[in-house]
């Protein structure tokens, strides 16, 4: 009786030109990430850290990624978005195939400022500074805090609720 053919004979397998170079060649060449220690599966929360010369984008991972890295992505980005947030995924979990998935929304605060007027924010501090005032308006509720240290709080209905102690403190007090 004939011995059986196998499957794979006949076949160029590790050769030029079959499925491995053909996904090599649609995913481009990609950047060296730095060893760690464990793959990275599922979503992973990281910083859309800036853009190369060629427009494509870098993140880093903090506390797995440190280095920046290459990322393709599934959504449009611009460089406004630098230093943002973003969801990753890894292809096949390594951490050298990085793929964006989209940007993490922050909670919305447009601050529009004139003349020396800046705006600072950090990871837990929103700091707004102005030479003369700074005022929010909101309806008939207004707070004015001008640079000779008068605050003006203003509103049809003011409400002062404390857990613990309320206090009223000044060199004198005037109600009504």
């Amino acid at each position: 009786m004939a011995a059986k053919k196998s499957r794979t004979e006949g076949r160029s397998i590790g050769k030029p030109g079959d499925a491995s170079d053909l996904m090599q060649s649609l995913l481009g060449p990609r950047t060296v990430a730095p060893v760690v220690s464990s793959p990275l599966h599922g979503i992973v929360i990281g910083l859309l850290y800036d853009f190369t010369a060629a427009g494509q984008p870098r993140i880093v991972v903090p506390g797995r990624l440190e280095q920046p890295c290459e990322a393709r992505a599934i959504c449009a980005l611009d460089p406004s978005q630098q230093s943002r947030q973003c969801a990753l995924m890894f292809e096949s979990g390594d951490p050298g195939r990085p793929l964006i998935l989209g940007m993490l929304h922050d909670p919305v605060v447009t601050v529009h400022t004139s003349g020396d007027a800046t705006v600072h924010r950090d990871q837990d501090t929103f700091r707004v500074e102005a030479a003369e005032a700074i005022e929010l308006n909101c309806g008939a509720a207004s707070l004015r805090l001008s640079a000779d240290g008068r605050v003006e709080l203003r509103g049809s209905t003011v409400v002062s609720h404390s857990t613990g102690l309320n206090r009223i403190r000044g060199a004198s007090i005037k109600l009504n």
